[in-house]
């Protein structure tokens, strides 16, 4: 008789190959997807960053939709006041190129001679190089900056979707609860509910907690740079501060800009070294004093998982994915931490430093 039960080996290959073809239309979908996932996700980050004061609000003897409407006029403000003077940043850095050009034309002569004398590249050679290159960059620069303008314009779209979705988020919270304990047996909703009580405490401290680094190292570097003369010094600094909330890529593109502008515009070396010590001591400061203080151990992700899924985020996501992905992780570890099952995976994505089974004996 012919045996047509499958074999155990069989059994691991077909749960491989269903766990690759399930990652990959998972893949394939967050990418095609994303215009409609991305506004859903910043509502629901900004419903539980604001759940707290919503809440409030309501024991005040505020009616709910009233509570809801003041979270949202707050998150109004807020962010247009950053657009507006984002905005007029970037116009002011456009119209200011023709300067830089000229500036930098300027600069580079001193530059020419530093760069032959440390690796005899002849200044011909140089200036026949940037001849070719430096028209063909400066109009990328100025792409980038109408890019910019454009992505503002655009997102205003995005911007009231979001604020649509928040406000039904905090309006049907209870109801969207009752639906995910419905998913569950009865007597795993005590658990249920502490996982999500956990995510949403996490994800609110992270959120509030990245705000309040943003505002603290753009203001320093803000401070910094105004001390020294650069150009735009609000400008450079408050986007300082933004980029950090991309770790570790947005840290060293926020120190390019403002050095950049102090060597073109400043005279002498003084500037530009300046910059250098400022961006060195707000980074010290902000990864040795603000961010344990201020944001502290809720999202204990370790750096190999930090920059693997920054670089998928933004490979499936562009900017969205540099700033959601990172949460998003955080939540996922939270759930890996409270069931049995994955637990392992939690492991592996947190960065304890005490581990729970000693290795040395399978050497």
């Amino acid at each position: 008789m012919i045996n047509l039960q499958p074999t155990m080996k069989q059994n691991q290959f077909l749960a491989i190959a269903i766990g690759i073809i399930t990652a990959y239309f998972l893949i394939q979908g967050l990418y095609s997807l994303e215009e409609f996932l991305v506004p859903i996700l910043y509502a629901a980050l900004l419903s539980m960053l604001f759940l707290p004061l919503c809440s409030f609000l309501e024991r005040k003897k505020f009616p709910r939709v009233l509570a809801i409407l003041i979270c949202l006029l707050i998150i109004i403000i807020s962010i247009s006041v950053v657009l507006i003077l984002f905005y007029s940043q970037v116009a002011a850095f456009a119209d200011d190129i023709p300067l830089f050009k000229q500036k930098a034309w300027e600069k580079f002569g001193d530059v020419e001679h530093l760069i032959e004398s440390l690796t005899h590249i002849t200044a011909d050679q140089q200036t026949q190089w940037i001849k070719s290159n430096y028209s063909q960059m400066i109009s990328i620069g100025s792409g980038v900056a109408k890019e910019i303008l454009l992505g503002i314009t655009s997102g205003l779209e995005v911007f009231l979707i979001v604020i649509i979705y928040t406000f039904f988020f905090l309006l049907l919270r209870q109801r969207l609860m009752v639906f995910i304990l419905k998913l569950f047996p009865e007597e795993r909703h005590q658990k249920v509910a502490e996982i999500l009580k956990k995510t949403q405490h996490v994800t609110r401290h992270y959120m509030s907690g990245q705000i309040q680094v943003l505002v603290i190292v753009g203001l320093l570097n803000w401070i910094g740079f105004m001390f020294l003369g650069v150009k735009q010094a609000f400008f450079w600094g408050m986007l300082r501060g933004l980029l950090n909330i991309i770790p570790y890529v947005g840290a060293l593109l926020g120190a390019i800009f403002p050095l950049l502008s102090a060597m073109t515009y400043n005279d002498g070396i003084i500037s530009s070294l300046g910059v250098i010590g400022v961006v060195l001591l707000t980074q010290i400061i902000q990864d040795n004093f603000l961010i344990p203080k201020i944001i502290g151990s809720h999202i204990k992700i370790n750096p190999l998982a930090t920059i693997m899924v920054i670089i998928a985020g933004g490979m499936l996501w562009g900017l969205n994915g540099l700033v959601l992905f990172l949460p998003l992780l955080g939540i996922v570890k939270i759930i890996c931490d409270n069931i049995d099952i994955l637990k392992p995976l939690g492991y592996l994505l947190g960065e304890s430093s005490e581990d729970e089974i000693d290795i040395s004996k399978f050497k």
